[in-house]
């Protein structure tokens, strides 16, 4: 049973795009010529993941990757990375990387510690970081120049972009993963299957307050025999 959802997005620097003048990064070209003009050898135009053999690098690509129209696989079970839509997304993601990003090879701990020593314009980082960036949590915390003094200040100038488009991209799409339920037949069937009813229904939106910056409801708003706990219905993935 799905039970929620978390989402890859790209994160910006309000400030530095004010002051240069850029539009929000939520299409290829805007995102090129953003990192273009604030590519420095002190801040980093875009960073995002680039180690090989890592499912962030893959999370990462396809969330570039959706907006282009770039599916790996088709409907059919057909293998389409070869497409002009996913060979776009590609030139497009690997000319950033090369560019536009810090020197060697980037991953989940680096790509987020540059963003949040002030070394990034933009960064692509799951949904997970907004507790951080906002100083919830003592293990990783923003760590800029001007938020030694003003904790707040990274937070204050982030943007936040869902839904990237690309040149071959017909309407804007980011990447997504649904984490489910299931009851296992070697499980306490019984026990097990009255959480999953509970954690589902009457419980379901206190689970979803313990981290809500990684759990965006997926549940439909009627669940069969149970009350009305949703008012959403599904998220888009």
């Amino acid at each position: 049973m799905p039970a929620a959802s978390w989402q890859q997005v790209l994160y910006y620097r309000k400030d530095l795009f004010r002051q240069a003048g850029l539009a929000a990064p939520t299409t290829y070209a805007a995102i090129r010529a953003a990192a273009k003009k604030l590519h420095t050898p002190q801040l980093a135009g875009f960073v995002a993941a680039s180690k090989a053999g890592q499912p962030f690098t893959q999370q990462s690509f396809e969330h570039i990757a959706h907006g282009n129209g770039c599916e790996l696989v088709s409907a059919r079970g057909v293998i389409t990375f070869d497409s002009p839509q996913c060979v776009g997304a590609l030139s497009f993601y690997g000319d950033m990387l090369r560019n536009y990003s810090l020197p060697g090879v980037q991953d989940i701990g680096t790509v987020r510690s540059a963003y949040f020593a002030g070394k990034a314009a933009m960064a692509v980082w799951p949904t997970f970081m907004l507790d951080e960036l906002a100083g919830l949590r003592n293990d990783a915390k923003p760590g800029c120049p001007k938020c030694e003094h003003d904790p707040g200040f990274l937070v204050r100038n982030t943007g936040v972009v869902a839904g990237i488009q690309g040149e071959s991209g017909t309407r804007p799409a980011h990447f997504g993963e649904i984490s489910s339920w299931t009851v296992t037949s070697d499980s306490d069937t019984d026990w097990a299957q009255q959480f999953v009813e509970y954690i589902l229904s009457a419980g379901y939106t206190d689970w979803l307050s313990v981290a809500p910056e990684e759990r965006i409801p997926v549940v439909p708003a009627q669940l069969p025999g149970r009350r009305n706990i949703w008012t959403h219905g599904k998220a888009c993935v």
